[in-house]
């Protein structure tokens, strides 16, 4: 029994000094090896992360050079105001919209927005029209939000129309009656020319602008909703609605695939009339 033991003992202890060996000054020698490899790794990312932000870091503008272009650009803004209407703006409009204009010195169109906004509230006439709100709302907008409003401020109460394109296919699964079940799914949209006149600089991401305007309760989407023949044969005309049509009628792989659409409209919503009032049309002396 005790030459069992004893045997036991002998072999925990060799593998005790396996163990020492695998783990030890070899070990710990190869692990110095390869911590650089993985520090120099990060580093990389570091540095790249650096550069990458680098830019960034130098269009943030600090206060005095958002003050020197507000003074600039809305001091004929202001000349058009009466002397007896200007006023200070209110310090819950000034205050947010000075800060947020820092991030916005590369955007020439949402830094309009923020200057009309602020001439707003300068006006004892239309300080009424400014809310709070409104900053947030621009700082949720992209450029190509503030062209398509900046357009859309031509028409006023107009309704703008707008389409979505659909793709139907037959299934493998039959109906009652023996016929293929068809299914439809939306493949883009809602869409409206009037990204184009307003001159956005990606069309195909028209849906994600307009849906975006809608969340900000700016506009308000009416879907389905007729239109009219002629506005109709228009839409369908547009490049871009061609351009999905020629892609869903040639569908190599669905069966029976077909092109459908809806017709719709966007319009101003109350807050959107009174945004658009505050921000987007120019600032006109009511003499």
């Amino acid at each position: 029994m005790r030459k069992e033991n004893s045997t036991k003992e002998i072999k925990k202890n060799k593998g005790e000094k396996l163990i020492s060996q695998a783990f030890g000054p070899a070990a710990e020698e190869f692990g110095q090896e390869i911590r650089p490899i993985g520090t120099e790794v990060g580093a990389l990312a570091v540095r790249a992360t650096r550069a990458l932000l680098k830019p960034v870091g130098g269009l943030i503008w600090g206060f005095e050079k958002v003050e020197d272009w507000l003074a600039e650009s809305i001091a004929p803004k202001i000349e058009k105001i009466p002397p007896k209407f200007r006023i200070e703006p209110s310090l819950i409009i000034a205050g947010p919209t000075i800060d947020a204009m820092k991030y916005c010195g590369s955007e020439p169109h949402i830094r309009e927005l923020f200057a009309n906004l602020l001439v707003t509230s300068m006006d004892s006439r239309s300080a009424s029209d400014s809310h709070p709100a409104f900053v947030e709302m621009v700082k949720q907008m992209s450029p190509d939000e503030a062209k398509m409003l900046k357009f859309m401020a031509r028409g006023y109460k107009e309704n703008t129309p707008i389409i979505e394109v659909y793709r139907a296919f037959e299934r493998m699964e039959k109906n009652k009656d023996g016929t293929p079940v068809v299914s439809i799914s939306r493949v883009f949209g809602p869409y409206s020319p009037i990204a184009f006149y307003a001159r956005c600089s990606n069309m195909l991401e028209v849906p994600t602008l307009i849906s975006n305007l809608a969340r900000l309760e700016i506009i308000q989407i009416l879907f389905p909703a007729d239109v009219s023949e002629e506005t109709t044969e228009e839409l369908l005309s547009d490049s871009i609605i061609q351009k999905f049509r020629k892609e869903i009628e040639n569908e190599p792989i669905l069966k029976g695939c077909q092109f459908r659409y809806n017709t719709g409209w966007i319009r101003l919503t109350p807050l959107g009339e009174r945004f658009l009032d505050a921000c987007v049309r120019a600032h006109q002396s009511q003499q």
